[in-house]
């Protein structure tokens, strides 16, 4: 990237985090480099850019206005690089996933090996994260597809497109008897995102209060724990199948209906006139 175009880029994500740390290591470069080239752009607009202290960043008003134009001025650069491939040349170029791990092993092989059947040159980087992290880092800027479960309401710098709905199921440990008398079995839940909300409301819509174990962070920590005989879970029907501790944990019939989690791909609107982010979402099946 030419460096004007690398100094906005760093400013863009530095902005959308409020960390130079936090930024730092995501671009893969030291918080002294991040600052110089902060600094340096400041020197080249002539304006401060953040107000700073021992924690945080925050942009000035006029790092507000340059904010806006560097994300429409990298957005139309990558563009205009596109408009003068040879379109007789294959598409060139990476692209940026950001998914859980279950998601990278079960879902994203999917996805990946129908694209590339088309488009066999576009490079890949995959970061994994905890689900509700992913609408974060598309909003952010530092990924360029995402891969996660979709809420009812989606903001408008998101762009989604459905894929899958997964059900959730009820799991207890092996030796668990088939009925779950919910006043002493304790139940683990999802410390944030869609399941536990879904949860939550399955379980106030069914007056069932269960006997709370604790909030734990991840599908397969859930599982683990519940492996071991510490309590009851729900988790997407997708996990279990990939856990390698499925052979220790039983399904159980729940007393009503589950929920299924609606699964998808999410872009930043900002990006998906990128033909190679376009041709992703257009490409992209999975049942």
């Amino acid at each position: 990237m030419d460096t004007n175009f690398e100094y906005l880029d760093t400013f863009r994500h530095a902005a959308k985090t409020g960390h130079f740390s936090q930024s730092a290591k995501a671009l893969h470069m030291t918080p002294s480099t991040l600052s110089r080239q902060i600094q340096r752009l400041e020197e080249s607009l002539d304006v401060t850019l953040f107000e700073r202290d021992s924690r945080n960043v925050t942009l000035t008003p006029e790092g507000e206005r340059v904010l806006t134009l560097a994300e429409s001025t990298l957005t139309n650069w990558e563009t205009l690089r596109e408009t003068f491939q040879n379109p007789d040349r294959p598409m060139e170029g990476l692209i940026r996933i950001a998914c859980s791990v279950t998601a990278s092993y079960s879902i994203l092989p999917v996805l990946l090996t129908q694209y590339r059947q088309v488009h066999p040159n576009i490079q890949f980087h995959l970061d994994t994260i905890e689900a509700q992290q992913v609408f974060e880092k598309i909003d952010q800027g530092t990924a360029d597809i995402g891969i996660t479960a979709l809420p009812d309401e989606i903001p408008e710098s998101i762009t989604i497109k459905p894929l899958v709905n997964i059900p959730l199921i009820l799991i207890a440990t092996k030796n668990s008897p088939k009925k779950i008398d919910w006043k002493t079995t304790p139940f683990i839940m999802p410390n944030l995102g869609l399941t536990r909300t879904l949860i939550e409301q399955w379980l106030d819509t069914n007056d069932i209060p269960p006997l709370d174990y604790g909030d734990v962070n991840g599908f397969e920590g859930i599982a683990s724990l519940v492996s071991v005989g510490c309590g009851i879970g729900i988790i997407p029907q997708i996990v279990l199948d990939q856990s390698q501790l499925k052979d220790s944990i039983q399904i159980i019939c729940p007393p009503a209906p589950l929920p299924s989690l609606p699964v998808g791909l999410c872009v930043n609107t900002s990006r998906i006139q990128l033909r190679r982010i376009q041709a992703f979402m257009d490409i992209s099946t999975y049942k």
